[in-house]
């Protein structure tokens, strides 16, 4: 394989990951995110954890 094919085949893949409590608009932030890369035409995964009480826990939203 020559340089400059291995090279147009690189990838590097980008993880951010928003932390925070409920009701802050991590989730929003996100969201938004997620949207603005799609709209670049990038390739998205997301993952999201949410508490188990109903506010007040900890929430993170994962992109890669």
């Amino acid at each position: 394989m020559s340089q400059q094919t291995a090279a147009s085949t690189k990838t590097t893949d980008v993880v951010i990951r928003l932390v925070g409590e409920s009701g802050e608009g991590t989730v929003s932030l996100g969201d938004l995110a997620v949207q603005m890369f799609a709209e670049l035409g990038l390739d998205i995964y997301t993952f999201q954890t949410f508490p188990a009480e109903i506010k007040g826990g900890t929430v993170m939203y994962q992109i890669r």
